[in-house]
């Protein structure tokens, strides 16, 4: 026996003879007649077969004229109306990060509506998902065929090429229905912002931007459309649906203060007598600066001098090793005919920020002289 599908009627002419076949099998008949079958499907494949059906000759047939065989006529692949929706390798060269995203959330709600096509259970099920597959498409082709022209969409809305690399693909050529509004990006100096320049966003989409300092520098200040938004980093825009102007400004975050400042002789008392060394000891605090420099400076009756003083530590700052001290300690030695009275040294830090600017801090301590070195009685180096 011969049979060839070629549409509807002979798809269902050849499952209705399945049916029967496995009716039959379940009968248990002895006689078998021996049938060969040669199909050659429209589907673009052919294949050949023999086995052994029993002798239907005495087997009452059921009726099977209510039963309903399915149409596939119409099914091929094509059916959903669009192939799939695809990254394009175009994609990550030409579209910015608003684009991107509508690209991606197009491909998803594609994917959703098709699923919900092919698990259809009535024609309006499938109308519907076939529409939300269109619009998903077409969210996608707008985009990829960029608001400027410069680009074209392919047939699928798959992909694109520059109009001068040597034509359309896919047939493309679609004119985006969607629009466009420009924001503008700058940075003052001392730091950046992405994207800056002028930057296309669809309508409805979102665009964010991120502020990044130099080192040395901080954000001062981000304006929105001429309102300030305070010292943020990133902000973005969302749901657009107007032209927008983003500009951020920084300043130097350099500083410097000193923290404390403390004066005292050898033995740590706040009053000494003339003749003898006073110690300082000041903790400083500086961030993002360069020639970082503490000074001294005092008058003990013979004019104001200035000394600049040794980094011991992360942050404190003494006295230099004072070449006239046979021990030689970290000390200024008051003139043995100083005044008795209480002086007033004065500690200064200086630094340059990243903007080249020089900076300073202060702060004083004071220090009593009373009596001279001359009423004590000792022998030796107590200094």
């Amino acid at each position: 026996m011969k049979a060839k599908i070629t549409n509807s009627k002979g798809l269902r002419f050849f499952m209705t003879l399945a049916l029967i076949f496995t009716l039959c099998l379940g009968m248990g008949a002895s006689a078998y007649a021996e049938f060969d079958f040669d199909f050659n499907f429209n589907f673009d494949f052919n294949f050949d077969f023999n086995f052994d059906i029993p002798d239907i000759g005495s087997i009452d047939i059921p009726d099977l004229s209510g039963l309903t065989i399915p149409d596939f006529s119409n099914l091929d692949s094509g059916s959903t109306g669009q192939s799939d929706l695809y990254w394009s390798q175009y994609d990550q060269s030409y579209l910015n990060s608003s684009q991107t995203e509508i690209v991606e959330q197009a491909k998803t709600d594609y994917g959703k509506a098709q699923n919900d096509f092919m698990n259809a259970s009535s024609q309006a099920e499938k109308d519907a998902a076939q529409a939300a597959m269109n619009n998903a498409h077409t969210r996608a082709e707008s985009v990829r065929a960029d608001s400027s022209g410069n680009y074209s969409g392919g047939a699928d809305g798959s992909e694109y090429i520059p109009l001068g690399g040597g034509g359309y693909y896919g047939g493309g050529g679609y004119t985006p229905s969607y629009n466009y509004f420009t924001i503008n990006a700058s940075a003052g100096g001392g730091g950046s912002i992405s994207p800056s320049g002028s930057t296309s966003v669809i309508e409805g989409g979102s665009q964010s931007f991120t502020i990044t300092p130099n080192k040395g520098f901080k954000i001062e200040g981000f304006i929105v459309d001429g309102v300030s938004v305070g010292a943020v980093s990133s902000y973005t825009f969302s749901n657009v649906t107007s032209a927008h102007s983003i500009s951020a400004s920084f300043v130097p975050s350099g500083r410097v203060s000193i923290v404390s400042a403390d004066l005292a002789d050898k033995d740590g008392k706040g009053t000494v007598k003339s003749g003898y060394g006073i110690y300082a000891n000041v903790q400083a605090d500086f961030v993002d600066v360069e020639d970082v420099c503490v000074t001294a400076s005092y008058n003990f009756g013979k004019g104001t001098k200035t000394v600049t003083l040794e980094e011991t530590s992360k942050g404190r700052f003494e006295f230099t090793k004072n070449s006239a001290s046979p021990s030689k300690y970290r000390c200024v030695y008051i003139p043995v005919d100083t005044k008795d009275k209480t002086y007033t040294i004065t500690f200064t830090i200086t630094g340059t920020n990243a903007a080249g600017t020089g900076i300073s801090a202060t702060k004083t301590a004071t220090i009593t002289v009373k009596g001279d070195m001359y009423q004590d009685d000792f022998s030796g180096d107590r200094q």
